[in-house]
């Protein structure tokens, strides 16, 4: 089943190459290059185990990397790179880790920025989008492939620059373990073609 789920991914963004290509000068769909932070947490059973920061979230050395291309003003064709490491201490799947784990995670998303249906993208401060896509995370001794799901809303700073905050859940669909586990990012993006014209959402 994952393995359509990755055809079909790979189709879609293969059918799409030429578009983007083609529009590679428009301004309204720049390539848009990311900086930042992330912070995991892979223990959430209950309400409460999402806003335990003290036990749950790790966020050791968490730098993540992204580069964007949009498209057809509402879509965008995303990697992104992400680095961190599982604290000794605090809990992985409800248990105390024993040592720190190295991570580091790859994912591929496609985007659709939902609030361009009812924003005025010229005028709106914020953009929200959906996204999702395969990904795949390293450990110290394993790793997994995950189907990821995330939300996240662009927040308005000047003509070429966002503040980004995104959401994502890590559905692990194959490998050891195969459990899941939320990521959240925040950072600086930079959109690297210059505007014509006021792109102030």
């Amino acid at each position: 089943m994952f393995i359509k789920y990755i055809r079909f991914f790979l189709i879609l963004v293969l059918s799409n190459s030429f578009e983007v290509r083609s529009q590679s000068g428009n301004f309204e769909n720049p390539w848009i290059f990311g900086v930042g932070i992330n912070l995991i947490n892979d223990s959430v059973e209950t309400i409460e185990d999402l806003f335990d920061l003290k036990d749950n979230y790790h966020y050791q050395t968490p730098i993540s990397l992204s580069l964007e291309k949009r498209f057809k003003n509402d879509f965008g064709l995303e990697g992104r790179i992400n680095f961190n490491k599982q604290i000794q201490g605090k809990k992985v799947n409800d248990l105390i880790l024993q040592e720190d784990v190295t991570l580091t995670a790859f994912d591929g998303h496609l985007k659709y920025y939902i609030t361009n249906l009812w924003l005025n993208t010229r005028r709106a401060i914020y953009e929200g989008y959906l996204s999702a896509g395969p990904g795949v995370t390293f450990f110290d001794s394993s790793d997994k492939i995950t189907a990821n799901f995330a939300v996240g809303i662009n927040w308005f700073l000047s003509e070429q620059t966002r503040f980004n905050t995104q959401a994502v859940l890590k559905e692990g669909v194959i490998g050891n373990p195969t459990n899941s586990y939320i990521q959240f990012n925040f950072g600086i993006i930079f959109r690297l073609n210059k505007s014509r014209s006021c792109s102030c959402y």
